[in-house]
């Protein structure tokens, strides 16, 4: 699945200045809630119940909760195609037996007006994408 950064670099992308002003560079325009891609508009989810979200993997080997954890996890904050994140909540993370025991993370953020909840591997790979109900 196609990322909606693809094509972009960490050169391109500027993340700068304080939590309370934008940035705008080229098709991408940062702040503290929202970010704005090729058109596309990401916020930060509203009114997510994260304790319903998060026992449907509750089941899956090596399921880990991150509390309130805003923005990419650690390993996707170097991957500029993922900057989309900066808004998202990450629910939490589990094991892909499908995918060679990679860690699968899973993030909820609101594209457009609707909620989606975006699976991303350790490489950065959007594994799927889901509207959250």
């Amino acid at each position: 699945m196609a990322s909606p950064l693809e094509g972009y670099t960490n050169s391109n992308i500027n993340r700068g200045g304080n939590r309370t002003n934008p940035v705008n560079r080229g098709d991408v325009n940062i702040n503290r809630n929202s970010i704005n891609v090729n058109g596309r508009n990401y916020r930060r989810p509203r009114n997510v119940n994260i304790n319903t979200r998060r026992n449907v993997y509750v089941g899956r080997p090596g399921w880990r909760t991150y509390g309130s954890f805003w923005g990419p996890y650690g390993v996707h904050a170097g991957f500029a195609w993922l900057s989309f994140l900066t808004t998202a909540l990450l629910i939490g993370s589990y094991s892909s037996a499908q995918n060679n025991q990679t860690t699968v993370y899973v993030y909820i953020v609101e594209e457009d007006g609707v909620q989606k909840e975006y699976h991303v591997d350790e490489d950065g790979e959007t594994i799927s994408v889901e509207v959250v109900k």
